[in-house]
Order: C-alpha cells, then sequence, then structure tokens
C-alpha cells in the first residue's frame, strides 16, 4: 500500500476535522470514529488508530484489552479468564471499500501488530472480534478467525470469533 500511515487519534492535531467526511456506512463504526474513539482513548479504556493513504483519511481500528472466560474449568476445576486483544472496530471509508484495502490492512497492519503484543510482552492469548453481522463474519474468517464462544449479552446471542497465538502442539 502505497504512502500509508497510521496516527493515534491522541496524537492527531484537528481530529474532529480530520473524521468529520468519513463514512463507512455502518453507522455504529461511524459513530464510534466521531463521537467517541478520541474519549475512549483519553480513559485509557482503548487505542484508535487513523489510517491515511497519501494524507486522505480511509480508515480507522481500534484495539482493546478484554478477558474472556473460558466455557470449561481448567485441570484445577476453575474458569479462567485470559487476555485478548479485541479488534473492537475496523473501518473502511466507503470510497476504498470493495478495493482490498481492508484485507490489507488485516494481514499487513493489525494481525502482526497484535502478535507482536504476544510474542514480546507474552500478555495476550490471541485475538478477537464480536462480529457485528454476516458479512463481517464472513471477512474475518478469511484471516484464520474462528468461533472462540457464544455468549449471551442483555438477552441476545453474541459470537466471539478469535485467532490463537499460542503455537499449536
Amino acid at each position: 500500500m502505497d504512502e500509508l500511515k497510521k496516527i493515534k487519534i491522541i496524537d492527531s492535531k484537528n481530529y474532529s476535522k480530520i473524521v468529520e467526511n468519513f463514512s463507512c456506512k455502518a453507522m455504529e463504526l461511524d459513530n464510534y470514529l466521531k463521537k467517541k474513539a478520541y474519549i475512549d482513548m483519553l480513559d485509557a479504556k482503548s487505542v484508535t488508530y487513523l489510517l491515511f493513504k497519501d494524507d486522505e483519511l480511509f480508515g480507522f481500528y481500534t484495539l482493546n484489552i478484554s478477558q474472556v472466560e473460558e466455557d470449561e474449568p481448567n485441570d484445577d476445576g476453575e474458569i479462567e479468564s485470559l487476555n485478548y486483544l479485541e479488534l473492537k472496530y475496523l473501518g473502511i471509508d466507503v470510497k476504498y471499500q470493495n478495493k482490498g484495502i481492508g484485507s490489507t490492512v488485516m494481514k499487513e497492519i493489525i494481525i502482526p501488530e497484535t502478535k507482536e503484543y504476544f510474542d514480546f510482552l507474552n500478555l495476550v492469548r490471541g485475538l478477537f472480534i464480536i462480529p457485528l453481522n454476516d458479512k463481517a463474519r464472513n471477512f474475518y474468517s478469511k484471516f484464520g478467525f474462528e468461533t472462540l464462544k457464544f455468549a449471551t449479552y442483555n438477552g441476545e446471542e453474541i459470537e466471539y470469533l478469535w485467532i490463537d497465538f499460542l503455537p499449536k502442539k
């Protein structure tokens, strides 16, 4: 990808001006970027990166560390909570969609970056996401995401998809 720049929202000058015309046509993602991402970074809840190509904003993604409870007890009979990096949001502006850019961002930025957290810090077990819909689920499955678990939240069943960074035995 030519001239790709990644900037943390917190390091971005004129943040609201930069994101005002961004639209990935998913209201939840657009609203998060424009109204909540900066505040979440100030509150240390997550980190959002703005993605630029030739100085034009084409996308963003948000990561946070989360704990996910295992479904089955360990050998000691305890339910463990494991640390995962959550890909909370990934949005690509509508002008750049269906051109392979989201796939490139996943393969060349997000997955390698989160794998580095595992390799160097050994604090996270893997990367997970809660897909917004079937289209998103199909997109993430192309990169090796598999079902981690299902959970019920506010009466709605939620599927967690993940990539496990532990070496296979």
